[in-house]
């Protein structure tokens, strides 16, 4: 599915990232505005800037969705709520499990997903956004970047999922590896 660049990899996940699914409306607040779409049977709470905000790390990574909605994230989610349309490629996270009773879904995902992760990134750099991510993922990350490999988690409150400051701590630790390529 799709080709891979030399680009770092941008690995992104739907819920809790580019679905609030844990939204909740806080009266007299400044709360941005959010959209629903209703997809497959789930609710969709997304922000519409999420669009070009995923566009535009999509156009600088090779973009991969991390996420359980799977296959589904690419013909569902992408083409109804429009966010990361131009994804082609997502893991295929039960495929590192042998029996269909380990598959699963839900909170706490983040260690399940782990082997699949592990697969797709090898010694590449690259960035996981998901809003479950393990002290263990966190800990193998640290180790990652310390010998050498750039990588970078970002968590999301999955109350409100993508903000402009992930997006810009996207842009910046790809901009740096950029840097670092042709220095070298």
């Amino acid at each position: 599915m799709g080709t891979t660049t030399n680009k770092p990899l941008l690995l992104l996940d739907i819920d809790g990232v580019t679905n609030a699914f844990r939204f909740k409306t806080i009266p007299g607040t400044d709360q941005p505005k959010y959209k629903r779409k209703h997809v497959n049977g789930y609710t969709i709470t997304y922000r519409p800037e999420w669009v070009e905000w995923v566009d535009g790390m999509v156009a600088v990574s090779d973009p991969v969705w991390a996420t359980m909605w799977q296959e589904d994230a690419l013909f569902h989610f992408a083409p109804k709520v429009r966010i990361g349309r131009s994804i082609e490629r997502y893991i295929d996270f039960h495929a590192h499990y042998e029996t269909a009773s380990e598959q699963r879904t839900g909170w706490g995902v983040g260690d399940y997903k782990h082997p699949g992760i592990l697969v797709t990134v090898g010694d590449r750099p690259f960035v996981w956004i998901d809003d479950d991510i393990s002290p263990r993922q966190w800990e193998w990350a640290l180790e990652r970047t310390a010998s050498g490999i750039p990588t970078l988690l970002i968590q999301p409150d999955p109350s409100v999922g993508l903000e402009w400051d992930h997006v810009a701590q996207v842009h910046k630790f790809i901009g740096n590896i950029c840097t670092e390529g042709t220095r070298k």
